[in-house]
């Protein structure tokens, strides 16, 4: 049973702590950072606050039913890869291309005018689809898995809306951490407790009795998971505003060590979600339904256990939705170019915010969970093509992007009569290679 006064009872006191940073931007952007450099403590806290998602938690419990006890490795392995990835793109267009302020800022320097609207318009279908996810699946978890209302999911925006849009950029930085901490404790103490409690050969022997096809790996769909994971987690990635404002915002000498240690952390999360799922999921066998695995692994034993497994999916969702959110809030922010815009979105900003809490509310649940799903990751995959244009030389034209467009909605009618990981592998590869190849005849007509 989880004691939900207790949790109100958190938030309210996470709540307290940003509460001086409520209004402190009246007259400047409230999404901006503070203007000293970050270094190598505080750069991997916001990258972890990143990385470490509501939606990565459930994505591991999932992909631990489908794909056994290899799961773990290989989207820690592609995670990794991801981060890597990222950090020579960052450290290229910091060193090289010496960039203004915004991701934004740096896509227009790539792209023509056209092109750059073209992206600006995707860019923000693909936030609004990312926000919408994460409140689907907050709401999938208190009605199937803690049987709550609908009215527990508005608490939680309202929740969100106060250290993300009232607070501002200080109050995700400052909440955002002590939630990071609170998720990590969790999903490290849990399953460390329970197998120096039961011992490891014991779950070994139910694990083989109840669910032998835990240990087997089938390395087709496992190499399929791994470019999945890859594409989806990097190309979400390379178009996160938040992301960019960190990465623009280290230390130029800390960026290396930085990433390398935000990728070690991560990496821990996906292999402690697989080492949780064997003792609580396993045991008690309900199916491969993933609503039936939540369900059993909110029945542990302790309810120590349970109130900390609690916390740590709600605080990951939290985090996600605030990111989604004042990213969002940011890119309105960048399209008021006029003075006068500018100044009415400073002035109502907290009411813009506050609509788009409401707004998401509501339309939530006027689409099924997994066609929001299969619409992120198809975005997030097509995003994945933008890594061949950081090494250009000229500018990308409009009609090298409709190609990305295409391969989108003829892979999405695929995806109804095929399997959905192996077309979202393929969706990312076609968008890639069509702009290496473009790439490519550029560099060509250069020479």
């Amino acid at each position: 049973m989880i004691d939900w006064y207790s949790l109100l009872f958190l938030a309210f006191c996470l709540l307290l702590t940003v509460i001086h940073y409520i209004g402190e931007h009246s007259s400047e952007s409230v999404l901006h950072f503070y203007p000293e450099k970050i270094g190598l403590s505080k750069g991997t806290n916001f990258l972890l606050i990143r990385f470490v998602t509501g939606e990565v938690l459930l994505f591991s419990c999932y992909a631990s039913v489908q794909y056994g006890a290899v799961s773990g490795f290989v989207i820690g392995a592609a995670g990794v890869f991801s981060i890597y990835w990222l950090k020579k793109i960052m450290m290229y267009v910091t060193i090289q291309k010496n960039p203004q302020e915004s991701m934004m800022h740096i896509f227009a320097d790539l792209m023509t005018s056209r092109a750059f609207s073209f992206m600006y318009i995707w860019i923000v279908l693909f936030y609004v689809n990312r926000l919408v996810l994460a409140a689907a699946l907050s709401s999938f978890l208190f009605r199937h898995v803690f049987h709550l209302p609908n009215y527990a999911l508005f608490l939680l925006l309202l929740y969100v809306y106060v250290f993300a849009v009232l607070a501002g950029t200080r109050g995700i930085q400052k909440i955002g951490t002590i939630q990071l901490y609170l998720i990590y404790i969790a999903v490290c103490i849990v399953p460390l407790s329970y197998y120096l409690a039961s011992g490891i050969m014991k779950n070994y022997s139910v694990l083989v009795d109840k669910f032998p096809s835990f240990l087997q790996a089938n390395s087709t769909q496992l190499v399929s998971l791994f470019f999945a994971v890859l594409e989806v987690m990097m190309g979400q990635l390379i178009v996160d505003e938040y992301m960019w404002r960190i990465g623009l915002a280290m230390k130029k000498e800390r960026m290396n060590m930085i990433f390398h240690v935000a990728a070690f952390c991560w990496m821990a999360v996906p292999l402690a979600v697989t080492a949780l799922f064997i003792p609580f999921a396993v045991q008690l066998g309900e199916g491969r339904s993933i609503a039936g695995m939540l369900h059993n692994l909110f029945k542990a034993p302790s309810a120590f256990f349970v109130f900390c497994l609690t916390v740590a999916f709600l605080a990951s969702f939290s985090s996600s939705i605030a990111i989604s959110l004042q990213s969002l809030l940011r890119l309105m922010e960048m399209q008021a170019v006029s003075r006068f815009n500018r100044k009415v979105l400073d002035q109502s900003k907290y009411c813009i915010g506050f609509c788009i809490v409401i707004i998401v509310f509501w339309v939530h649940h006027c689409f099924s969970m997994k066609q929001v799903m299969l619409f992120f990751v198809m975005l997030a995959s097509s995003f994945y093509g933008l890594l061949a244009l950081f090494y250009l030389q000229r500018k990308v034209r409009l009609a090298m992007l409709i190609p990305i467009v295409v391969f989108f909605f003829i892979n999405w009618q695929w995806m109804m009569s095929r399997g959905e990981v192996m077309i979202v592998v393929t969706n990312g590869m076609e968008c890639f290679f069509s702009l290496f190849i473009y790439r490519i005849i550029q560099n060509i007509k250069k020479l």
